[in-house]
C-alpha cells in the first residue's frame, strides 16, 4: 500500500527504516524499539535515505506500490547515512529487478545511479569518507549526496568548530564528486595558514595502479597476502615459502613477515618437544630409582626407539606428517613401550630372585613367554581401540586424532615384534652383573 495522499494517483513510494544493532559500535547500543520512540538521529536518517532513494526513482514506473528498504548497521565506523544510502540503492535496485523478473513489473523504475561519500575538513586536510577516529575530530563535517549524472540530491555541511569559507565549501564538494579528473585534483585547494593553495603546489599528481587500501602497522604500509594449505603438509608449505623468501632481493625499506597458524603450530611443537625431553629424564630416574642400575634402565628404554621405527613408517606409509598430535601419539608410545620392557626385565629378576633361577637362556626364555601374554593383550586392546580413528580418517572429527592412532599403532607393532626378541638378547649380553647383585640383596622384593 502507498500512503493515504498518494491513493488513486498511479504512483509509488520508496521509504527506508534505520536502525543501530546492538552490536555494531564499542558499547552496545539498545534497541530503540523496545523504548518505543525512535530517536530524532534515526528518523532524520531515515527521511534522509528515502529522499536520496527517491530522488532517482520513477513512481509511477513502479505503481502504487510502496517498497521499504531496511538499512541496519552491521559495524558503525563513521558514514553510517552514506553507507545506507550506498547500500540501500543496491537493495533497491535488486528488488526491482526481481518484480521484472517475475513480471510484476515491466519497466525498471531506477532512471538513474546514487551515491552518498563523507568529506570533511580534519586539522587543515581536507578528508575523504571520513572513518569515526577523523568524523569525531572534524572541523566541518559534511554529507554529499550526488546521481551518476554528477547532480546533487542533497549536500549536509555543518561546522563543528570554527566556520568555513568558501573556498572551503568548494574544496569539499570537488573532493566529493564523482568526476576527478588529474587537471581537477592539481586545482583543489587546500587550506594553509597563508591561505588556500592548488594541491599541485603540495603533492605531484599522477595516474598509475596501486592497492585499493592502504593498511599500517606502527605507521609502516602493510599488504597482506593469505593462502590456505591443502594436499600438502601446513609445515613443507611454510618451508618452501620461506625458502623463497630468502632468495628474494626486496626493494629497499621492505621486508616480509610470516604469520599464521603456522606460528601457532611451530609453537606447540616445540612445547610439545620440549616436555618429551622431560618426559624422558624422568622416565629414566623412575627407572633408576627402581633398578638402581643404568644399563637395565637403558636396557628397558631401548624400547623407545624400537617403538619409533615403526612409528615413523607408519606415517610415512600413511603420508602423515610430522605435527603436533603425531608428537603427543610419540610420547604416548613411548609409555606403552617402555611398560612393556619393565615387565620383561622385572619378571628376569623376580625369577632369579624368588624362584632360584639361575642366569641363563633357559630363564630369559622362560621369562619372555610368560610375559608375552600381557603385553600381547596391551598391544590387541589398544589396537581395537584406535581401529576407529585408523580406518576411518575422513569422518568428521577425526582428522586431528587419526595421526595419533597411525603413531600408536604402526609404534606398537614395531614395539611388540623387536621388544620380543632384542630386549631378551640385551639383557643377557649386558644385564647379567646388575641382575645378580639385585638378586643377592637381603631386603629382596618383588619388583
Amino acid at each position: 500500500r502507498v500512503p493515504p495522499w498518494l491513493e488513486g494517483q498511479g504512483k509509488g513510494w520508496v521509504t527506508a527504516e534505520y536502525a543501530m544493532l546492538p552490536g555494531s559500535s564499542g558499547e552496545r547500543v539498545g534497541r530503540e524499539a523496545k523504548k518505543g520512540k525512535q530517536k530524532g538521529r534515526t528518523l532524520e536518517i531515515e527521511r534522509l535515505i528515502g529522499r536520496a532513494l527517491r530522488a532517482v526513482c520513477d513512481m509511477e514506473a513502479l505503481g502504487e506500490r510502496e517498497v521499504t528498504v531496511d538499512c541496519d548497521v552491521l559495524q558503525a565506523d563513521g558514514g553510517t547515512r552514506t553507507a545506507s544510502i550506498c547500500g540501500g540503492y543496491v537493495a533497491l535496485h535488486d528488488a526491482f529487478s526481481r518484480l521484472i523478473a517475475d513480471g510484476t513489473l515491466q519497466k525498471h523504475p531506477l532512471n538513474d545511479f546514487c551515491a552518498a561519500i563523507s568529506v570533511g575538513v580534519v586539522g587543515d586536510s581536507l578528508c575523504l569518507d571520513l572513518p569515526y577516529v577523523e568524523d569525531s575530530t572534524a572541523e566541518v563535517d559534511m554529507n554529499v549526496v550526488m546521481t551518476g549524472s554528477g547532480k546533487f540530491i542533497e549536500v549536509q555541511g555543518t561546522a563543528e568548530g570554527e566556520p568555513f569559507d568558501s573556498d572551503q565549501l568548494d574544496g569539499l564538494l570537488k573532493l566529493a564528486e564523482k568526476d576527478r579528473s588529474l587537471e581537477q585534483l592539481k586545482t583543489l585547494l587546500i587550506p594553509t595558514p597563508l591561505g588556500a593553495v592548488p594541491l599541485s603546489l603540495l603533492a605531484s599528481i599522477e595516474d598509475s595502479d596501486g592497492p585499493n587500501q592502504i593498511s599500517r602497522d606502527d605507521g609502516k604500509r602493510r599488504i597482506v597476502i593469505s593462502a590456505n594449505a591443502q594436499g600438502r603438509a601446513l609445515s613443507e608449505v611454510v618451508e618452501d615459502i620461506r625458502t623463497t623468501v630468502a632468495n628474494t632481493n626486496l626493494p629497499e625499506g621492505y621486508f616480509i613477515t610470516l604469520g599464521g597458524q603456522f606460528e601457532a603450530q611451530e609453537e606447540a611443537t616445540r612445547l610439545v618437544g620440549f616436555l618429551s625431553i622431560i618426559s624422558l629424564v624422568l622416565m629414566f630416574a623412575v627407572l633408576y630409582s627402581r633398578y638402581q642400575s643404568v644399563r637395565l634402565s637403558a636396557i628397558i628404554m631401548g624400547n623407545i626407539p624400537l617403538a619409533m621405527v615403526g612409528a615413523v613408517l607408519g606415517l610415512w606409509l600413511s603420508g602423515q606428517p610430522l605435527s603436533v598430535a603425531a608428537l603427543i601419539g610419540f610420547i604416548t608410545l613411548a609409555g606403552i613401550s617402555v611398560r612393556n620392557g619393565i615387565l620383561k626385565v622385572s619378571h628376569y629378576i623376580n625369577l632369579m630372585r624368588f624362584e632360584h633361577e639361575s642366569f641363563t637362556q633357559s630363564m630369559i626364555v622362560r621369562g619372555s613367554m610368560e610375559r608375552l601374554s600381557p603385553v600381547l593383550m596391551t598391544a590387541l586392546v589398544t589396537a581395537f581401540a584406535l581401529a576407529p580413528l585408523l580406518f576411518e580418517a575422513e569422518r568428521p572429527g577425526t582428522e586431528i586424532l587419526h595421526p595419533v592412532a597411525v603413531v600408536i599403532f604402526a609404534g606398537l607393532i614395531s614395539s611388540t615384534l623387536l621388544d620380543t626378541f632384542l630386549t631378551p638378547a640385551l639383557f643377557w649380553v649386558f644385564g647379567r652383573k646388575d641382575a645378580e647383585r639385585l638378586m643377592e640383596q637381603s631386603d629382596a622384593q618383588a619388583l
